[in-house]
């Protein structure tokens, strides 16, 4: 059906318990909330009322995805709202990121087409997909000591929330994992380290070094990719709309050797395969 009519729609179930939990917690104690919504996700659901705020002319699938994000706007807006009246706001850090791009997934679809109802615009591709869309999604940190309204428009992953929250409440780092402390980003104005960014996805890999991005097996969406070697010129060509490979073999063989060194050095035990 195209509206969820159940009592309680999972997004504000996830959210009412999530502001119960804030709400236990005492204000001289540390703690963790680690709140993980569903929507926008298949099936795509919403009550009527969060439907109702979009304009019925819209398409259909695009009106329920913003529905549903309508839904997630507001549980977001209710969980600051209570850190704001228990007198926590001031001393607890916000994190905020979706975890891929809008898919194109025809099970998405109210009738089975490939989904439209998200857009990654002006960014290539889709969920599943190490293009732009698949993989850049937008993240908002709030907390204490972090400037208001700073935009940073620099590449990193979510590997370094753990590091950085670490560095921030003042405790050691813990060894063997991932990421870095990106807080010197918006505390001294420092560039992004110029360490590789990897990605793997089933038969896809990619590495990110500065302005430059390889994919191997780059995914068509239903479409032929005729190029198994794909390198894109972030600066210029954010869309990722011209393959540079051919003009920039030294690049590609950089890479190549930084994707190839990097999955022996994780001990994956399945060989990775170009595509024929």
């Amino acid at each position: 059906a195209e509206v969820f009519e159940e009592p309680t729609y999972q997004t504000e179930l996830l959210s009412r318990e999530a502001k119960a939990f804030i709400t236990r917690q005492n204000a001289d104690r540390p703690w963790f909330l680690y709140l993980a919504f569903g929507a926008p996700h298949y099936p795509m659901m919403a009550p009527q009322r969060y439907v109702d705020r979009f304009p019925a002319s819209m398409d259909r699938d695009r009106r329920m995805h913003a529905a549903m994000i309508s839904a997630i706007d507001d549980g977001v807006g209710e969980v600051v709202t209570t850190l704001r009246t228990k007198g926590l706001l001031n001393n607890t850090c916000i994190y905020f990121q979706s975890d891929n791009g809008a898919t194109r997934e025809s099970r998405a679809d109210h009738a089975g087409r490939p989904y439209a109802g998200g857009s990654n615009a002006p960014f290539r591709g889709w969920k599943m997909g190490l293009f732009e869309g698949g993989i850049r999604v937008p993240a908002l940190l709030s907390g204490p000591g972090i400037p208001a309204a700073k935009v940073i428009d620099q590449p990193g992953m979510s590997t370094s929330v753990l590091p950085t929250f670490a560095a921030m409440a003042g405790v050691p780092v813990p060894e063997g994992i991932d990421g870095r402390n990106a807080a010197p980003l918006w505390q001294t104005g420092a560039s992004a380290s110029d360490e590789p960014l990897f990605w793997s996805y089933k038969n896809q890999r990619a590495v990110r070094l500065g302005r430059w991005k390889l994919i191997l097996n780059p995914p068509g969406f239903g479409q032929r990719m005729l190029d198994t070697l794909w390198l894109s010129d972030l600066e210029s060509d954010p869309g990722e709309k011209r393959n540079w490979a051919g003009s920039n073999e030294g690049v590609v063989r950089d890479l190549s050797q930084r994707l190839t060194n990097w999955e022996k050095g994780l001990g994956i035990g399945k060989p990775f395969t170009m595509r024929s």
